[in-house]
């Protein structure tokens, strides 16, 4: 986009002037300035804990600063709460999803809204719903229960709920953490005519291809400061990445020749004409130690199913898996753990964590029993163990007794990588294992996953970012349909990967 000039003339929609906030001895954000146009996107970027959220929970009201100013159209304001900064025309659609899961899709769009009266016209409240996820280009009933979408139909939800209010400011915080390539074309098609409208979006992202794609200013935050801001069309991912980390660090490509020694040496994991009615069918793929295939597929293809499935969560229809060479079949998870399994899953918060533990014993969580002896626990081998795997994986920790639900999103995930690292499985099936991370972390999470491959472990990656897929996997099965319509090899450019993904269309 290249509207810069124009925007910079008109009067800013916000300006946030030398905003501080600390939480106890933390400084979360020293005398930040941040400013917003009229009908701009504008992105903020930063690793995890950079400040971006309190900022923008701030603008919203939810957090109160100890410093610092707000102005709305050249106005002071004073945003107590989040009903004062609707009121002002200010909506923000958070990261943590916040429906109602026993509520229709209609109810929680309409929540508080439904009628001014004690009667609900149930038909037209279905209607105005449909008409709003039509314009997302979501596929939903409205009249569904939210506890039976998936994680990508709730952040549409969530999405539809803030355009309804007819907002002037949309904050979005990771909008697209859980969408498929075609489902963040269709949230771009709607963010670009809300800013040719007039609307003005604050886009927080740690996607930068999507910052770049979408936004028409960035600004950087590290450790609480604002670092810069720049004009999108006149920068790059190093410079932007340059201001986040504070360095000269560029992110590295993946050195898949350190892996050569045990590709394709022995074949882990076999598949033959796999069945899940409904889901996929006639999965046939083989697998070798030292080896990352890439599963490629839009959400609804079958990918977080085959994962699954082989990890016993799910009952296969019918078909063949071979571990090592012997017959296997997936009675359950437990038994997938014991042939040495290991699934790292895509809501790490619903099903890879105990969030209320802590980070020690998350890690040991799979390998409990090991860790007693005549009926009683060897707390300080138990110690040990945990202080090593987070020395090992660069785990950010305060203590090894910090509840894990007080971890950034990146050390989190490492959390759950790390309790399977201990396992010492030998096929790890990661869904989305950097989603909604950020990009040191990613880079971390990536080092880790090529580490265990390159000692002669195997992993199979989902990711719905397929310049992820294709930057670290050896192969990539495309997924459409519940079918395997390609086999590409890695490095394969995203356009190729983009047509196979999308049924044959190709995204410029």
């Amino acid at each position: 986009m290249n509207r810069e000039n124009s925007l910079m003339k008109e009067t800013p929609i916000v300006e946030m002037n030398s905003i501080s906030k600390r939480f106890g001895g933390i400084v979360a954000l020293d005398r930040v300035n941040f400013v917003v146009s009229n009908g701009e996107i504008h992105a903020l970027v930063g690793e995890n804990g950079a400040g971006k959220s309190t900022l923008m929970n701030i603008l919203n009201g939810s957090i109160q600063p100890d410093e610092g100013d707000i102005f709305l159209s050249g106005q002071k304001v004073e945003i107590k709460n989040p009903y004062i900064a609707q009121k002002l025309g200010i909506s923000m659609v958070h990261q943590e999803l916040k429906l109602f899961p026993e509520l229709t899709v209609a109810e929680n769009i309409f929540f508080g809204r439904q009628s001014k009266n004690f009667f609900v016209n149930w038909r037209n409240l279905f209607s105005k719903a449909e008409s709003i996820l039509s314009q997302l280009g979501a596929k939903l009933k409205s009249s569904e229960k939210v506890k039976n979408l998936s994680v990508a139909q709730m952040q549409q939800v969530e999405i539809a709920k803030a355009l309804f209010r007819k907002c002037n400011l949309l904050i979005m915080d990771e909008p697209t953490a859980s969408l498929t390539p075609e489902e963040v074309n269709s949230l771009f098609v709607i963010l670009e005519k809300l800013s040719e409208d007039g609307v003005s979006i604050v886009y927080i992202s740690h996607r930068l291809e999507e910052v770049f794609r979408i936004s028409d200013r960035i600004t950087v935050l590290r450790d609480g400061h604002a670092v810069g801001t720049l004009h999108t069309s006149g920068t790059d991912k190093d410079e932007v990445i340059k201001l986040m980390l504070g360095s000269e660090k560029k992110l590295h490509s993946v050195d898949r020749k350190k892996r050569t020694s045990f590709g394709g040496k022995g074949e882990l994991l076999r598949v033959n004409r796999l069945n899940l009615k409904g889901k996929f069918r006639d999965i046939s793929f083989h697998l070798s130690e030292g080896e990352i295939l890439g599963i490629a597929g839009l959400m609804g293809s079958g990918r977080t199913e085959l994962l699954l499935a082989l990890f016993g969560f799910l009952p296969i229809s019918s078909g063949e898996i071979y571990v090592r060479g012997k017959k296997y079949y997936p009675r359950s998870p437990g038994s997938a753990v014991e042939i040495g399994f290991a699934l790292v899953p895509e809501n790490r918060k619903e099903q890879g964590l105990i969030l209320g533990m802590s980070v020690k014993d998350n890690i040991l969580f799979a390998e409990f029993r090991n860790f007693c002896k005549f009926g009683f626990l060897d707390q300080s081998r138990e110690k040990r163990t945990a202080e090593s795997m987070i020395n090992r994986l660069n785990i950010k920790v305060d203590s090894i007794l910090q509840k894990v639900k007080t971890l950034s999103g990146g050390n989190q995930q490492k959390v759950v990588v790390g309790k399977w690292v201990l396992a010492d499985a030998d096929i790890l099936l990661l869904d989305e294992p950097t989603r909604g991370i950020d990009v040191r972390a990613k880079e971390e999470v990536i080092n880790i996953i090529q580490d265990l491959v390159a000692e002669g472990k195997a992993a199979i990656v989902v990711s719905s970012e397929l310049s992820e897929i294709t930057r670290i996997s050896d192969r990539i099965l495309v997924l459409y349909n519940g079918e395997i319509v390609k086999e590409l090899p890695g490095g394969t450019d995203i356009k190729t990967v983009t047509k196979y993904v999308t049924g044959g269309k190709v995204y410029e």
